[in-house]
């Protein structure tokens, strides 16, 4: 993606020819808004979407620059917003009065539209960068408050759940020496919808702990091929399959990812029951594949991290309702899902993305409303995975 694509500068300047050479010089790379006083370019910083980066002229009637680039410092929406001064006359003091107010250049009056267009480049890289930076580091905290706060609770009803199948366990003892048939046989349905929606529980619980717990400390990866992982997942979820849900397997068995067992059938499991999900009413094929890619060039769909280089592709597709576009980006977030309350906990994904990542892997998404979806999970090649051949 270029820096100037979709890239808004606003230009502040009280001398409409001014305006107009610098609107006219950079007009082809980004898109322009302007304001010929102080007033009208706190009004336009503040709007929905802010500019990505302001030219402000210095010597302005009523509001000079320096006080413009104070206001907008102070406020919250537009204190990121990078502030370059325009001046005719620069000395020592009035540099460093601007750069103490939180601009981060200057550009001279008359301009050289080559400075200009390269000073404006390097800070929207620097910006670009910065807020890559601040949304990780944002994204980081909330998962870090979110696993503690998920850790404690799932720890708490753990320990309630445990007692209520403790004493449903001992109802069942009691009613085998009722007498009466009908209060037993009630007793009994009673506690074995107690025990299936305890043991639900426990399962949501555990679903909790193992988000929870994810680390790269293990200590003994187990490594097993992926096609028997994939075999035991599909035996587990068979009473689950409806008869209009085809399954391919298609594996390239000379390359096998670096991943602990336990781990890589977790992260299988969750893929698969949500492309069941998605094809129970419709019905469909879906299918679980691996291959190496080589010279990826992506961004990864969790994370948004570059990728580049070669990779083990593992991938699990279906024919079902597909994901919209504007959701993509939700999926992987903790308890954010789609479906029915009671269908879902919202972290199936997460968890897959924590433990993806776990082991430097990414995860791609290509779907569309109605079109299916498609889940690719890329791995490093490890010296230890190479075939002969290299």
């Amino acid at each position: 993606m270029n820096i100037s694509e979709k890239i808004t500068l606003l230009i502040v300047d009280d001398v409409p020819n001014n305006l107009i050479l610098l609107g006219s010089l950079l007009k082809d790379e980004y898109e322009i808004k302007v304001a010929n006083n102080g007033q009208n370019a706190l009004e336009i910083a503040q709007s929905n979407p802010p500019p990505d980066l302001i030219l402000l002229d210095v010597v302005m009637p009523d509001i000079d620059g320096y006080e413009v680039c104070r206001r907008l410092k102070e406020n919250e929406i537009t204190k990121h917003i990078p502030v370059i001064f325009l001046t005719a006359k620069l000395g020592i003091d009035d540099e460093a009065k601007g750069l103490a107010l939180g601009a981060i250049d200057y550009l001279v009056k008359p301009i050289v539209p080559l400075v200009v267009k390269s000073r404006i480049h390097a800070h929207l890289s620097t910006k670009k960068m910065n807020d890559a930076l601040y949304s990780k580091v944002s994204h980081t905290q909330k998962i870090e408050s979110i696993v503690q706060l998920t850790a404690g609770v799932a720890h708490e009803f753990n320990n309630i759940l445990g007692c209520m199948l403790g004493y449903n366990e001992m109802n069942e003892w009691i009613s085998e020496d009722m007498t009466d048939d009908n209060l037993k046989s009630d007793l009994a349905k009673n506690t074995k919808q107690i025990d299936i929606a305890g043991k639900r529980a426990a399962a949501l619980i555990e679903k909790m702990l193992i988000y929870c717990r994810q680390d790269t400390t293990k200590e003994n990866i187990v490594i097993r091929p992926i096609a028997a992982i994939i075999d035991d997942i599909l035996a587990e979820l068979r009473h689950r399959l409806p008869n209009q849900i085809e399954i391919k397997v298609q594996l390239n068995s000379k390359k096998e990812i670096q991943i602990d067992a336990g781990d890589l059938h977790q992260i299988l499991t969750n893929l698969i029951e949500n492309s069941i999900s998605a094809m129970k009413a419709s019905g469909g094929v879906m299918t679980i594949s691996s291959e190496i890619v080589e010279g990826l060039n992506h961004h990864c769909s969790a994370c948004a991290a570059t990728i580049k280089g070669d990779f083990i592709e593992l991938s699990v597709s279906d024919e079902g309702h597909g994901i919209e576009s504007n959701v993509i980006k939700k999926i992987f977030d903790p308890f954010f899902t789609t479906k029915e309350v009671g269908e879902g906990t919202g972290l199936g994904l997460s968890t897959v993305s924590g433990m993806v990542h776990n082991y430097s892997g990414h995860i791609l998404v290509d779907s569309k409303q109605g079109q299916g979806a498609k889940f690719k999970l890329v791995f490093p090649i490890l010296i230890d995975a190479i075939d002969d051949k290299n």
